[in-house]
């Protein structure tokens, strides 16, 4: 498939870059004792897709923190 290919190739799925995503996942919990008008406008910031350059892990964070803009 060319999906696990593309994984394979690139090392999307490497040890050094999983710690690198859930590094970036504890960074994010930290803020979540925001206040909740605070906090929204901070993720807001973090997934707009409209910026020039999206912040690192943006799918990762996105994935696993959206949900707190529902």
């Amino acid at each position: 498939m060319q999906v696990d290919y593309t994984i394979k190739r690139l090392a999307l799925d490497s040890d050094k870059l999983n710690i690198r995503r859930i590094n970036a996942i504890n960074e994010l919990q930290k803020i979540l004792p925001l206040d909740p008008q605070e906090l929204t406008v901070y993720l807001q910031e973090i997934f707009d897709e409209t910026q020039e350059e999206l912040s690192q892990y943006f799918s990762t964070l996105k994935e696993n923190f959206a949900f707190l803009l529902s």
